[in-house]
């Protein structure tokens, strides 16, 4: 059973989608991707490429809905690592965004936000790791990437608080007949 935090609303965080990397519908491998020995991938060990040929990984997302998304990628950090390892994301707009990951820096290891993009709803493709510009001598780490709904770009996702809210039936016949008022004496409230 999922547990969130008391002052958040049920579902506070269901819009969000992981690709793992040992999920082969959700990762698709072009080239040759070998198993790291390293085992500090998101769901154990990341894949290693040496750039021996042009390879890739095609990461799949179950977008839940329309909106902007904060898209992640899962960071393996290794000396022998890249150190502008390339990304390649389209948001639903068709527009195509190159980002670099310094796969060397251990500051930058595990989730490394590439940014906000528009997603539209469905099965989406929208990030692309490449070894394009991977040095010689050098490794090239592929692991998890992640997408969670950007609630502040997206103000008009529903949440179950805004649902919620929508179940108060207001009285609209409402009045206050009598209430204290210092600046007008002729209001009496007796007990």
């Amino acid at each position: 059973e999922k547990v969130y935090p008391p002052h958040s609303p049920f579902n506070w965080r269901t819009n969000y989608s992981i690709a793992r990397i040992n999920d082969t519908s959700a990762v698709k491998r072009i080239g040759i991707w070998n198993t790291s020995t390293i085992p500090a991938g998101l769901s154990g060990n990341s894949l290693v490429n040496t750039g021996s040929a042009s390879a890739s990984l095609e990461y799949t997302f179950d977008v839940p809905e329309n909106g902007n998304y904060e898209l992640y990628v899962f960071n393996v950090v290794a000396p022998n690592r890249n150190d502008s390892a390339k990304y390649y994301v389209r948001d639903s707009l068709g527009v195509e965004h190159i980002f670099y990951v310094d796969q060397t820096n251990n500051s930058k290891r595990r989730f490394v936000k590439l940014g906000d993009f528009k997603l539209s709803k469905g099965k989406r493709t929208p990030l692309l790791l490449t070894n394009e510009n991977l040095k010689p001598g050098r490794s090239l780490s592929g692991d998890a990437a992640m997408i969670i709904l950007n609630r502040r770009l997206t103000p008009d996702s529903p949440t179950s608080v805004n649902q919620s809210m929508n179940k108060i039936k207001k009285k609209e016949d409402f009045k206050l007949e009598a209430y204290p008022n210092p600046f007008n004496s002729s209001v009496k409230v007796s007990f």
